[in-house]
């Protein structure tokens, strides 16, 4: 066995990351697919997600107002006939009116027998429907992990020229119909919940981590270049896209993806023509977050059960740091510091080194989170 090379003192990474997706039902591809209001909500979402859960409604029977809030209990389905909990729920003001206050609500009923959403009004008489799953994400209750969201499915609608949304994909997607008609045999206790991921940001990330006791082979000069260069690559909308759907296939492995399952091993990497961009700009590693804590669910998959926080930290742990966050002169708020934990707790993290440690040393085979 050789030993390991290093190329430059500091590799370079792209690091692709979307703000927190939209949230949809199937049936409103085809109940809102042409309603410009809806169409607007995903304008921009180019990476979706078919997910599913076990079933939680909104029991018709529980809701009541008091002082301007909505109370009520959801009831999270079982596995079995006539298995269920319920848990209490409380949703708060929405919206806040041009003085800062906030705007309560006057009325709520379910929208339908079964607690598949809410219908409610406001005080300046503003109607909103609200799906269960949204309500989920707005109110504030104790489900816990029940609102995990198991990954059946990724995909991406760039289309032809780049303006494809997701709502015209998946009207006409073949995957999309046999997950429901796998789950309405299956497993008619679940609902399935469509998710929509922009991934229009990035930023380039350097690191000299790794084998520091290796010299690297490049010259000062060569170096300099390297690192111009890196911190100033871009790289297309298309690949950025292309590259999110194919990390989080490799990471998640749902099982309804075919494709690109093992896209960033040694073997097929080369098979995948987007990573040539990455590769011929001399890029080491393939970072791409999804996080879901806008919607108060975590994502899960079979090859990935858990997120970034819940891997390594146990509830305890969680609780130290935040003890630790609110000692006095940290200068950090309640909010500030439980913000920060929610973000963390619901985050996925695929990371990927582009060429195997006998290639090429990179920062990230270096690091404790090398995959």
């Amino acid at each position: 066995m050789g030993f390991p090379v290093r190329h430059y003192l500091a590799e370079a990474g792209l690091n692709l990351f979307s703000r927190g997706p939209v949230q949809f039902r199937p049936s409103e591809i085809y109940r809102f697919g042409d309603h410009p209001s809806f169409r607007s909500m995903l304008e921009g979402t180019n990476v979706y997600l078919i997910c599913r859960r076990r079933r939680i409604s909104v029991d018709p029977h529980s809701i009541e107002m008091k002082g301007g809030d909505i109370y009520g209990r959801f009831v999270a389905h079982g596995g079995r006939y006539r298995e269920w909990e319920t848990v209490d729920f409380t949703l708060g003001p929405m919206r806040h009116g041009a003085d800062g206050k906030p705007i309560g609500f006057t009325a709520a009923r379910p929208a339908d027998a079964f607690g598949h959403a809410l219908e409610v009004v406001d005080q300046q008489g503003q109607y909103s429907f609200i799906p269960s799953c949204a309500l989920i994400a707005r109110a504030g209750h104790s489900l816990g992990d029940r609102t995990r969201l198991e990954v059946l499915y990724v995909g991406q609608t760039f289309g032809k020229h780049g303006n494809r949304l997701s709502v015209d994909r998946l009207s006409q997607h073949t995957t999309l119909q046999r997950i429901l008609a796998d789950a309405s045999d299956d497993s008619a206790q679940d609902e399935v919940l469509l998710l929509g991921f922009q991934y229009g940001n990035s930023k380039n990330i350097l690191s000299s981590a790794g084998n520091t006791w290796v010299d690297p082979t490049a010259s000062s000069e060569e170096e300099q270049t390297h690192l111009m260069q890196a911190s100033k690559q871009t790289f297309d909308r298309k690949d950025r896209v292309l590259l999110a759907e194919a990390a989080l296939i490799n990471y998640f492995k749902p099982r309804y993806n075919i494709m690109h399952r093992d896209s960033f091993s040694r073997g097929d990497r080369q098979k995948l023509k987007t990573l040539k961009s990455l590769l011929k700009a001399d890029f080491t590693a393939l970072i791409v977050e999804a996080n879901t804590s806008n919607l108060g669910a975590k994502l899960w998959s079979e090859r990935e059960p858990r997120g970034a926080m819940d891997g390594y930290l146990t509830s305890e742990k969680v609780e130290e740091v935040r003890i630790n966050a609110l000692k006095p002169g940290t200068g950090l708020s309640r909010a500030v510091v439980d913000e920060w934990i929610k973000d963390n707790a619901h985050a996925h993290t695929a990371r990927f080194a582009l060429y195997e440690p006998a290639e090429r040393e990179t920062f990230l085979h270096g690091l404790p989170w090398s995959s």
